[in-house]
């Protein structure tokens, strides 16, 4: 149906919140707000997006500077990646972008308190953590690059999606669930160690060794001394170390036991291989 060019339009459903805020923009309040010349929509997104652009924008000179140490501290944030030195670099960038939010940002509290100032700058700094820093590395540590602790070193995980083909003696870091049998308890975790057989292999443990399709393999601590397994479709094995609680007696083959169904690996449980080289640092694993 179409209005008729003889009775004006019926009302839409939204009509009231429209004729609402049409009042309130033309409204003397509205009118008698002040306005920023200094401050735009495209200087504050720059100033946002960039961090040391909001003292750019106001200081040529310190900016260029900020500008500058911004671009180092990203380096060093990803080269010194899980050091102390890259947590020290990820503060200063966040500082500095702060800073240069609320430099841009002088003209509107220039002349507020004290007070205001101070809310005003812990608040940009709570904003910029909470929407922009801690998504930016959530989505880092779950899709590229994530840092984790192996005894003394520090490797750099290439993070994402399980690979189709994972090879023998590749060191993986996949997560794992809590559970218990009986008197044991394991907790959950990530656990960091080498694939040592995939689909379709042949497992077989002894007092000596670890068979894998016949071939001898070191045998690591806590392994079965008798017993085997043939891995399934679309699963590795790998024995890592990790964190086993009992009460009372435990005897050590329910231990064994126990740690064989965890070494048992889905592709959800992948987590990332580690880089072979991170810069200049070889991240080559025994």
């Amino acid at each position: 149906m179409t209005d008729s060019p003889y009775y004006p339009p019926r009302a839409g459903f939204f009509s009231p919140l429209w004729n609402w805020v049409g009042k309130l923009t033309h409204s003397r309040a509205v009118a008698n707000l002040p306005t920023f010349p200094e401050v735009t929509l495209r200087g504050f997104i720059a100033a946002l997006l960039i961090p040391g652009m909001g003292i750019y924008l106001r200081k040529p000179f310190a900016g260029g500077v900020a500008l500058v140490a911004c671009a180092i501290y990203a380096i060093v944030f990803f080269v010194a990646l899980g050091f102390p030195a890259g947590n020290f670099a990820f503060t200063a960038l966040l500082s500095i972008h702060a800073v240069g939010l609320a430099s841009y940002l002088q003209p509107i509290i220039r002349d507020s308190g004290l007070f205001y100032r101070l809310a005003t700058m812990i608040g940009l700094v709570a904003a910029l953590v909470c929407f922009a820093y801690l998504p930016l590395l959530h989505w880092c540590e779950r899709d590229w690059l994530m840092p984790i602790k192996y005894h003394d070193r520090t490797v750099v995980l290439h993070v994402g999606k399980a690979p189709s083909h994972l090879q023998r003696g590749v060191w993986i870091a996949y997560r794992y669930e809590g559970w218990q049998r009986g008197e044991i308890v394991s907790q959950a975790g990530v656990n960091f160690a080498p694939v040592l057989a995939v689909s379709g292999d042949e497992v077989a443990f002894s007092p000596t060794n670890m068979l894998v399709n016949g071939v001898p393999q070191p045998r690591l601590e806590g392994m079965p001394t008798y017993g085997g397994l043939t891995l399934p479709e679309n699963t590795w094995f790998a024995w890592a170390e990790f964190a086993i609680s009992g009460h009372g007696y435990i005897r050590s083959d329910d231990v064994s036991n126990a740690r064989v169904e965890q070494g048992m690996i889905k592709p959800e449980q992948y987590v990332g291989a580690p880089f072979r080289w991170w810069f200049w640092r070889n991240q080559k694993l025994p």
